[in-house]
């Protein structure tokens, strides 16, 4: 475990023990939006089975590339507009069908089409590019959740 996960579950253990501190839940968001994917994976299972409550807290507050299937269809279009193409592409190999159906029906048809050719065209990813990728999505989504069009 990385030394900023190792203080992110420090931090968990003190906001399990002291609920009354938003600030604390809004400094974790903040530090798990810094992680590396699998690192902040791993933190919000282990939080979900050792303080349910606090993990629906911060589930409610906290953003994650999967949780793009839950935004409106115009602010995930307004987002997806400041992501380049092959960063996204990137970002979508190897994601549930979901994930990639809600992105292609907020795309034009030739948008929707170019992207599917970038994603057969470049083939399989390192693992760290795709969680990059992802990262680099996610901070436009995060942008873009509240905004109300």
């Amino acid at each position: 475990m990385s030394d900023n996960a190792a203080r992110v579950k420090e931090m968990i253990e003190a906001l399990a023990k002291n609920k009354k501190s938003p600030r604390g839940v809004v400094t974790l968001i903040e530090m798990l939006a810094r992680m590396d994917r699998q690192s902040e994976q791993q933190i919000l299972h282990a939080l979900e089975s050792q303080d349910p409550d606090l993990a629906r807290s911060l589930r409610e507050q906290y953003f994650t590339f999967e949780d793009l299937v839950t935004m409106d269809d115009a602010q995930l279009k307004r987002a997806l507009e400041e992501v380049h193409r092959k960063t996204l592409a990137i970002a979508l190999k190897g994601t549930a069908p979901s994930l990639r159906d809600k992105v292609m029906t907020c795309l034009s048809s030739r948008a929707a089409r170019m992207l599917e050719d970038d994603m057969d065209a470049m083939g399989p990813q390192p693992r760290h590019l795709v969680e990059e990728a992802q990262r680099v999505v996610t901070e436009a989504l995060r942008r873009w959740r509240n905004v109300v069009l």
